[in-house]
């Protein structure tokens, strides 16, 4: 082996920019094209501004009220507002003619303003605009709009001479108007609330935008692969990541074995290409090839004659009867069989089974998933680990408890079965994946990071104020594992799939730490926009499952009205807990977290629009029709909140959790 240092990324690619420059010198054509392609990119920029479409926001809004107002009106009301009580035949009849002409010139003048935007954007973004049939619709609709009302024109001149009526094509004309402003103002007013959101796109989004621009206006097929190469680099974050190759480094150093280990040890340095292969259920994570745990306190035991024991003492494990009885009873039973589905109610689960939904749920959950057949986890061991993390919640906690864990655990499990997860994971990865939700809270004290930091409580200054709260739930998870009696679900994992289960672990819980949300998100776009999905590393694997615990976590607003509302309540109550504790600290109050302004509408849409519903559109790219009925409702409670404001939120007893 050799090892190569350093950023390579001319060594064996094409020079990108000299040949772009070459192609575009070669005919007066491209110098043409190259000109057409730079006013498009002018008109690309203008129309995907937001000023752009704060100024069509307001040029419908105008349009709206000419036409609501000729509408609710009529010409006979106008006419009698414009003549007077008296109102003459003559003076009608003139008023009647001029009101016509006026309008037919607005709908001309409005008509044409519309048809130079979708022109517009059309030449900027290409007939890919039209693509969206609702674009297509909207241009339709204002096509015809258009040729109507040239036609009740031209009609009219000829009007006294061909004795045609104009009443039936002038009402269509006028539901049109109807028709075209409406959907213009509810367009508009969707694209303005869009954009919005732009401005919280990372800068490797642009670089990407510009990249794909350059890739369009390249010429030569290696270039457009060079380019390729270059995208996918940058989304795999292997700027400046040593790697190993095959081929003989500059410096021509030869490695041993040893220094080769050592190196991808202390470095994590990556095999060429570090490919992940994808995980079988036999053998996975190094199965029998690798040596026994050293932490299980069985060391100097003959490896095969250890395995033998193992596989016996996993087969003889069995679930504690009280868990079984439970999951036995009819209702539990019927709570249970719909876990699979979007709207499955963790309430009614934490209910029939008395406060375990954790314990009862996710012993149900294991056998399902066919995990345990898989890979050597004693069942009566996880049982029990699984009832100390439950005990080691909060229940006084409004949110943060038992209950919210096993909706995570559950919607988690959800993300599994969308065939890219479940593809790309294996039995201890699934595994893994469904206990960090189960463990990913555990003991919170119902307060957050900033507030554990602004009053250097103990837990901060462990964790030096990085992801405090994440930290302290992990570690606190696999202490219970390492040290309570019985719990140590490890005891049989070879040392391999003890790491992969720890790191897939810490990894996942970590990535629910808030803080990351922007850098995490922005990795995943890349990775969408760029396909990187392709080909899997370990590192995609990780940031794939650390996403779906994160999606999962933050995934109320998604849910089905009810549950959301119950959700919501509860996090409410523990947000003015801590505002109530702030005040009384003299620090200053946190957002939304003030009992006496509660802003819940506000909390709510802020929380959707910059976190969830960014996340769950790449989300429902990604898994395709598994994130639909999360996309479903979470529109509908962006329209709960936008249309009922603090409606939803009556009846809430804001004392009921002050502590």
């Amino acid at each position: 082996k050799h090892l190569s240092f350093g950023l390579c990324l001319t060594v064996g690619r094409p020079r990108v920019g000299a040949r772009v420059m070459t192609g575009a010198k070669q005919s007066g054509s491209e110098a043409t094209g190259t000109g057409l392609t730079k006013w498009r990119s002018i008109f690309k920029r203008q129309v995907t501004s937001i000023r752009w479409e704060m100024g069509m926001l307001v040029y419908v809004l105008i349009y709206f009220i000419i036409v609501f107002f000729t509408f609710a009106l009529g010409d006979q009301k106008i006419a009698r507002l414009i003549c007077g009580e008296w109102i003459t035949k003559d003076c009608k009849a003139g008023t009647l003619g001029i009101l016509e002409t006026l309008f037919n010139a607005i709908d001309i003048v409005f008509l044409t303003g519309f048809l130079l935007d979708i022109s517009a954007k059309i030449f900027g973004l290409g007939m890919k605009y039209l693509k969206d049939w609702i674009n297509m619709a909207d241009f339709l609709i204002i096509l015809v709009s258009m040729v109507m009302t040239i036609l009740v024109i031209s009609t009219d001149i000829l009007d006294g001479a061909t004795g045609v009526s104009l009443l039936p094509l002038f009402k269509v004309v006028r539901l049109l108007r109807v028709v075209l402003v409406m959907t213009r103002l509810q367009r508009s007013r969707e694209r303005y609330r869009r954009m919005k959101m732009v401005g919280l796109s990372a800068p490797v989004e642009k670089v990407f935008e510009i990249i794909g621009d350059l890739r369009a206006k390249v010429i030569h097929p290696e270039d457009d692969k060079a380019l390729a190469w270059t995208m996918d680099l940058i989304a795999k974050e292997e700027l400046y990541k040593v790697s190993f190759t095959d081929s003989k480094s500059s410096s021509g150093m030869h490695l041993t074995a040893e220094m080769t280990d050592w190196l991808r040890s202390n470095l994590q340095a990556s095999l060429p290409g570090g490919l992940l292969i994808r995980p079988t259920d036999k053998g996975e994570a190094g199965g029998e090839k690798q040596r026994s745990n050293s932490i299980s306190g069985k060391q100097g035991l003959d490896p095969k004659g250890r395995r033998k024991s193992a596989q016996v003492q996993v087969a003889n494990a069995v679930i504690p009867a009280w868990i079984t009885k439970s999951i036995s009873e009819p209702t539990v039973g019927s709570v249970l069989d719909k876990l699979e589905q979007w709207d499955f109610d963790v309430f009614a689960l934490a209910e029939a089974t008395n406060g375990h939904p954790l314990t009862v749920g996710g012993m149900h959950l294991m056998m399902k998933m066919g995990v345990l057949d898989k890979i050597p986890i004693p069942k009566d061991k996880l049982a029990t680990y699984l009832n100390e993390i439950e005990k080691g919640y909060v229940p006084a906690n409004p949110f943060h408890n038992a209950t919210h864990a096993s909706d995570v655990m559950f919607t988690t499990h959800f993300f599994l079965q969308a065939p890219l997860l479940r593809d790309m994971t294996g039995a201890l990865d699934k595994f893994a994946a469904v206990l960090a939700a189960a463990v990913h809270d555990y003991a919170h004290p119902g307060l957050s990071n900033p507030f554990l930091i602004a009053t250097r409580e103990d837990k901060a200054v462990m964790y030096n104020d990085q992801s405090v709260l994440e930290m302290f739930h992990i570690a606190g998870s696999f202490r219970v594992m390492l040290t309570v009696p019985g719990c140590d679900i490890s005891e049989y994992m070879t040392r391999e799939q003890f790491r992969q289960f720890r790191e897939t672990a810490v990894s996942m819980v970590l990535a629910t730490d808030l803080k990351t949300h922007f850098e995490h998100l922005g990795r995943l776009k890349t990775r969408v926009a760029t396909d990187a999905y392709a080909s899997v590393e370990r590192k995609d694997v990780l940031l794939l499952l650390g996403q779906a615990l994160h999606a999962a976590d933050i995934s109320n607003p998604t849910k089905t009205r009810s549950l959301m509302m119950r959700w919501t309540e509860r996090v409410m109550k523990e947000f003015w807990n801590q505002g109530d504790k702030e005040s009384a600290l003299g620090l200053p109050i946190s957002a939304f977290m003030d009992r006496s302004q509660p802003q819940v509408p506000q909390c709510q849409l802020g929380f959707i629009n910059v976190l969830v519903k960014p996340l769950f559109v790449e989300w429902h790219k990604l898994l395709g029709e598994t994130a639909q009925p999360a996309i479903n409702e979470l529109e509908n409670s962006l329209k709960i909140w936008g249309e009922e404001g603090t409606g939803p939120c009556e009846g809430w007893d804001k004392e009921e959790f002050v502590r």
